[in-house]
C-alpha cells in the first residue's frame, strides 16, 4: 500500500471526524476515497451509476413510444366504436320502419269486379 499526505481545512476535518466513529483514521478515509472513486459521492457519480441512468433513460424513451402508440391506438379505437355506435342508431331506425310495415294489418283486397264499392 502506499502512503499519502493531504491538508484539509479544520471544518472538513470536524466533520470527517464526526462520521469517522470508532474507525481507524486509515480504514475510515482509504474507505471514504474508495466511496468516492465507485459510487455517488459528494455530488460525483461513478461509471456503474452514470450507466444505470442511461438505461433507465433508455427504457423511460421506450415507454414514451409506447405511450405515444397507445394513445394513437386508443383514439383509432374510440373513432370506431363512434362509428359503430352511428350504424346501430341508424340500423335500429330501419328496423322500426321495417317491423312498422309488417305489422300493419292488410287491408281487404277488394274484387276487381266491386269496383264501385
Amino acid at each position: 500500500m502506499e502512503t499519502i499526505t493531504i491538508r484539509i481545512d479544520e471544518n472538513l476535518f470536524q466533520q470527517l471526524e464526526g462520521k469517522r466513529g470508532d474507525k481507524s483514521k486509515s480504514d475510515f478515509y482509504r474507505d471514504a476515497l474508495s466511496d468516492y472513486l465507485n459510487k455517488k459521492f459528494d455530488g460525483t457519480e461513478s461509471i456503474e451509476y452514470l450507466d444505470l441512468i442511461k438505461s433507465q433513460d433508455e427504457k423511460i424513451r421506450e415507454l414514451k413510444a409506447d405511450l405515444s402508440q397507445k394513445t394513437v391506438e386508443n383514439e383509432i379505437n374510440a373513432n370506431r366504436i363512434k362509428d359503430m355506435q352511428n350504424h346501430v342508431g341508424w340500423m335500429q331506425l330501419e328496423y322500426q320502419k321495417l317491423s312498422d310495415r309488417l305489422l300493419l294489418p292488410e287491408a281487404e283486397k277488394k274484387k276487381w269486379w266491386l269496383f264501385w264499392k
